[in-house]
């Protein structure tokens, strides 16, 4: 009983794995089908026509559902698509941004995302607001070499020098938010 219980979550963590329409519902439609000795295809509305109008009809339900739930906020929607191309466009990048790199966690798959956003790429805003964060990045990876020379003891700038430098992050966040909010050009 205990090994059975065990064995169940590493069988839905492999199904998790199995992507084929990149959902995750998919893998769990099967993971179920197979715990049921029921193998889904076109045979599936002949061999077991109750599970299959079962699912029909929870289809019809959700269905039903988004209805009873989005006819009273029709109201909301409307007043979301009165919100402004220049604020509504920067809340979508970044909800985006967040939504690639936290499910992925990788770097390249939010570069695919930006360069296949051809409308992003000719506004020389964003341009401008895209140099001022990769130079903000390069300044981090400076700071950390910086750190290990501090770390071994050696100080090759001056006080005045260091402490300079240290306004950097501050002057690029204040152009970074001036050109998200002014768009100048």
């Amino acid at each position: 009983m205990i090994q059975e219980k065990l064995e169940i979550p590493a069988i839905g963590n492999q199904a998790l794995l199995i992507r084929p329409d990149g959902s995750g519902e998919f893998p769990g439609v099967l993971f179920l089908t197979d715990i049921w000795g029921i193998r889904p295809g076109p045979l599936m509305m002949t061999e077991h026509p109750d599970v299959f109008w079962g699912l029909v009809a929870s289809m019809y339900i959700g269905n039903i559902m988004l209805l009873v739930l989005n006819l009273p906020l029709i109201g909301l929607w409307i007043q979301i698509l009165r919100i402004p191309y220049g604020v509504m466009f920067p809340l979508i990048l970044v909800f985006c941004i967040v939504g690639v790199y936290g499910t992925t966690g990788s770097a390249f798959h939010l570069g695919l995302m930006l360069a296949f956003n051809l409308d992003l790429w000719g506004q020389t805003w964003f341009q401008a607001k895209l140099v001022l964060v990769f130079a903000l990045s390069g300044y981090q990876g400076w700071l950390g070499a910086y750190g290990k020379k501090l770390a071994n003891g050696e100080r090759p700038l001056s006080g005045k020098a260091v402490r300079m430098i240290n306004e950097i992050p501050g002057i690029a966040a204040a152009l970074i938010v001036v050109l998200v909010i002014v768009r100048p050009f």
